[in-house]
This record gives structure tokens, sequence and C-alpha cells, in this order.
């Protein structure tokens, strides 16, 4: 997890719940719509990892799209895919720089090293320092986070 790019969305000291996430897989986007409660009252921070795993279901929009949210700075990832989000796309005026398709390759491998196979993944430490991941959202949002750690 130490080599993954990811964006940050909410309170620095709360703790963290890190989403991989496609920026153009629907369960992603809802998963997003799901923990935003729970970031607005600082329960959480969100760590969004982007991947691109869905380019063979959207003509090959989400490489780019991966590529324009690592290219912002971390705090401003979460603006940057509500633009891609509202126009199913990467805009054409979003930066996508070589230094972020570096990231993005390294944050398929992280992806890849962790067993992903699909977005949303969760991975998140426990109060015990248990590490955890897990496909799509559980049932119960509120019962992780009281579970997570610092």
């Amino acid at each position: 997890m130490k080599q993954a790019s990811v964006g940050l969305v909410g309170q620095d000291g709360r703790p963290r719940l890190t989403m991989v996430i496609d920026p153009l897989c629907p369960w992603s986007i809802r998963a997003l719509g799901e923990l935003e409660p729970f970031i607005t009252r600082g329960d959480i921070q969100l760590a969004l990892l982007p991947i691109a795993i869905n380019d063979y279901e959207n003509g090959n929009a989400s490489t780019p799209a991966a590529t324009a949210l690592l290219s912002v700075v971390p705090f401003e990832m979460e603006a940057a895919w509500q633009k891609i989000i509202d126009l199913h796309h990467a805009a054409d005026d979003m930066p996508r720089t070589d230094e972020a398709a570096l990231h993005l390759q390294q944050n398929m491998d992280v992806a890849h090293a962790l067993g992903v196979r699909g977005t949303p993944t969760l991975i998140w430490r426990d109060k015990a320092g248990v590490s955890h991941v897990t496909e799509g959202l559980p049932g119960d949002i509120a019962r992780l986070v009281r579970s997570l750690g610092r």
C-alpha cells in the first residue's frame, strides 16, 4: 500500500478507509455516495486508490479517467472524480501527466498484489490492527466504520 498513489477525502487524523476504484465503475460511484455521510460527519477519511480495469466495458475510457485523477493533488481528487462522474469520461481539459501514468501502473501493481478482482475494493485496519480487504460494500457500512482503527 505504501507504493500506491491515493487521493484523500475528509479530515486528516480520522480513521482511514481505502477504496480501490475504477473512476467509471458504477459500483465505485455508488460506494462513494454511501460513504459520504461518514466522511461529512468526520467518522472516516477516505483514501481513493484509482485503477483502470473497466476499459473493456467503456471504450477505453477508464485509463484516461484514472490518469486524470492521479494528475491532481490528493485533496482535489474527489472534485476531479465528480467531474468525471458528471461527464461519464475524463474531460479533455483535465491534465494527464506522464508521472500520473507511472502512478497508475504502480496502483495496478498494488491492486494485483492485493488480489483485487473488481471495484470498489475496501482496505482497512481494524482497532486490533488486523488488515482487511473486501470486494464491494458490506451490507452494514456503519459497522465497518465502527471497526476502523486509527
